[in-house]
């Protein structure tokens, strides 16, 4: 049972870091509270661009390959414009 609960802790802390790795291209000049919305949407759509998305989708040697976190983050785009 205990290899059970570590194998469930290191599959779920490595899930974690591998989460939105787009979040890498925001600019390191800035502190987290200086952070914009546009800084976040220019980060996600220059972590993207070379995958030239159609609807949260992308073509890998003809294999349509689903964009994770695509849908997320566009659903919270369009609640934060509003807010601007």
């Amino acid at each position: 049972m205990k290899k059970f609960y570590a194998f469930t802790f290191f599959a779920l802390f490595f899930s974690v870091l591998s989460a939105q790795p787009w979040l890498k291209n925001l600019p390191a000049e800035k502190s987290k509270r200086e952070l914009t919305f546009f800084d976040y949407k220019n980060a996600f759509e220059d972590y993207w661009a070379p995958y030239h998305l159609q609807k949260g989708y992308y073509y890998v040697n003809g294999v349509k390959k689903k964009a994770r976190g695509w849908k997320q983050f566009k659903r919270w785009e369009y609640e934060m414009q509003s807010e601007i």
